[in-house]
């Protein structure tokens, strides 16, 4: 069938907020651009069960913890939601290592 609207998560509530906006903004228009129908979904406030229903595909541009902990990434795997980014185990992985103690901090 092929993805057809897309929607762009941006937002969220980290302290990475503002940057995600104007990186959602931007990948918004680029993808109008190319001819897709899209939709800018402010996170979480505006993401809902009819948001992951609605769309073929979710384009992930939140910064910080809302986009990269893993957290959204298994809630769309769970639901075999199609998603940009790394799966949620790689997400987990990552912040868990820029997380935890360094060699070099003790």
């Amino acid at each position: 069938m092929g993805i057809k609207k897309i929607a762009v998560l941006y937002g969220g509530m980290s302290a990475e907020r503002d940057v995600s906006i104007e990186s959602g903004k931007n990948i918004y228009a680029a993808i109008l651009d190319l001819g897709y129908e899209a939709s800018l979904i402010d996170y979480p406030k505006e993401f809902t069960n009819a948001v992951m229903e609605n769309h073929d595909y979710l384009f992930i541009a939140l910064h910080g913890e809302d986009g990269e902990s893993g957290d959204l990434q298994k809630i769309l795997s769970d639901k075999s939601i199609p998603y940009s980014g790394s799966d949620a185990i790689a997400c987990f992985r990552t912040c868990l290592l820029y997380t935890s103690p360094s060699p070099r901090d003790s």
